[in-house]
Order: structure tokens, then C-alpha cells, then sequence
């Protein structure tokens, strides 16, 4: 079930983010008939948290079949739980926006741009991965996957807490952010002619910026330009030439650069 101002979230933990967040409106919890009576102690406690969490949210629950869940969810992988509740509001980049973030005092600064990023596993692993290693912004081109229930289950629920604007153009963002706020752009590409540094000077930077592209195709041509530094992820000299690929594994390649950054 999915319209234009409504989705249906899945998943104990995307439920629970979004019912803990509050940045939705929800219009219904629906839950199979043994939801929050399991044997499973462990998995009671969580069940039962969660039922709880939507009473406090003044959230309907409706104890429905497996079927229907799998329906109105259309992924086998539900865990006996949906969330009917709007679509998640993604602000738009402006100067202001970035102004408003770094008001807030901070020794350093990450944030993460995200250039074409099409695969809802792969976004959402990564939005994941960047609150995991308290990245302060997540930068989307309009080119991204939107914010589905898909991505929603691979983040695990971190969508609901991330900072994250959308753009249509990131370039000029990254040359706004580099000019005026003292960023150090970074392109995670094997892109010739962008000064590259190894890996550990990057965690000396006060404002680091990492610029992430997709599988196959990397970062966009705008980007790459708009990049001062490369940082660059490389294979091992064993690896086959036809496995080898410009994002590596999108996914990964952010979780080893963060790691690196922060």
C-alpha cells in the first residue's frame, strides 16, 4: 500500500524509529494476531514495547493475518508488523540550511554527499552506516533513490534520525560549502587530475565533506569538478580486473572512508 502522501513502513526497528522520531503522522499500526504474545522472552519484550510506544503515539493497532501483511507490505520480511503514516518529509538544500547546522558548536565536522544513488538497499545501508559513524549531514542529489519503505528497512530505522536535504544541484552545494564554510571536499573516485592525499592525513580536517557516487557509474562529472581532494579506496593487486568497479560496493566503500574520516 503506498500513495503519494502515504506508505506502510515494516520492521520492528523502522516502526519503532518512526514511531520514536515523530516525523510522520501515522494512520494505523497493523500487527499479526501473536504479535506481543511469543513464547520468545527477548522477542515479547520488544513486541510489547512497541505496542506500547503506538499507544503513546495515540496509534489504532489492528491485529490483522500474515497474508494481509505480506499484502499491504508486499516483502515477506515484515516481522509481523506495518506502519501506515505519511511519507517522510526531505528538506531542500539552501545556504540557509547550512548556516542553521553549523550554527551548533563542534570540534569537526562530516557530512556525506550522495551523487546518484539509485539502489534502495544500497542508500539505505548507507544512510545506516553515516548515523552509525555520526556523519552531521547527509547531502542527497535529486538523482537518489526517494526515502521508500525499502530504504527505510535497509537503514535499519536510521532514516527516521539522520539529518538529510536533497538537491538538484549538489555541485554548486559542494562549491557553496567549500567557498564559504571551509569544507574539504572529497571525492571517494579514482577520478585523474584531483589532488589525492592517503587516507590518514583525512582525519586531520576540521570540515570534511566526502563525496560518494553509485556502482558502475561513480560520481557525476559536476561533482568530480567540484571535489578538491581524491580519496581513493584501492584493491588489492589480486583482485580480477572484471570483478573491480568505480563505487567498489557503495555500501562498503562508505563504512572503510568514515571509518578513515572520523
Amino acid at each position: 500500500i503506498e500513495s503519494e502522501m502515504s506508505v506502510v513502513l515494516h520492521g520492528i526497528n523502522p516502526v519503532r524509529a518512526a514511531l520514536t522520531a515523530g516525523k510522520r503522522t501515522f494512520q494505523g499500526l497493523y500487527v499479526s494476531s501473536s504479535f506481543g504474545n511469543t513464547r520468545d522472552k527477548r522477542a515479547a519484550a520488544r513486541q510489547g514495547s512497541l505496542l506500547e510506544l503506538a499507544k503513546q503515539n495515540n496509534v489504532s493497532i489492528q491485529r490483522v493475518s500474515r497474508t494481509r501483511l505480506q499484502d499491504m507490505t508486499e516483502s515477506s520480511s515484515h516481522q509481523n508488523v506495518a506502519l501506515q503514516c505519511s511519507t517522510i518529509h526531505m528538506p531542500r538544500w539552501s545556504p540557509k540550511y547550512a548556516r542553521d547546522a553549523l550554527a551548533v558548536p563542534a570540534t569537526r565536522r562530516l557530512w556525506l554527499a550522495l551523487d546518484g544513488i539509485q539502489d534502495p538497499m544500497q542508500l539505505g545501508s548507507i544512510i545506516r552506516t553515516s548515523y552509525y559513524f555520526g556523519v552531521d549531514s547527509l547531502l542527497l542529489s535529486s538523482s537518489c533513490a526517494p526515502l521508500t519503505p525499502s530504504v527505510s528497512k535497509s537503514s535499519a530505522g536510521a532514516v527516521e534520525f539522520a539529518a538529510i536535504v536533497t538537491t538538484d544541484q549538489l555541485s554548486s552545494a559542494l562549491v557553496h560549502l567549500a567557498d564559504e564554510h571551509e569544507f574539504s571536499t572529497i571525492a571517494a573516485d579514482n577520478t585523474p587530475g584531483i589532488h589525492p592525499l592517503p587516507i590518514s592525513d583525512f582525519r586531520r580536517l576540521d570540515r570534511a565533506l566526502l563525496c560518494l557516487g553509485s556502482e558502475g557509474f561513480g560520481l557525476t562529472g559536476g561533482t568530480k569538478r567540484a571535489c578538491k581532494y581524491q580519496l581513493t579506496l584501492p584493491a588489492s593487486p589480486t583482485v580480477d580486473a572484471e570483478i573491480e568497479s568505480v563505487g567498489a560496493n557503495a555500501a562498503a566503500a562508505a563504512c572503510i572512508a568514515l571509518f578513515a574520516l572520523r
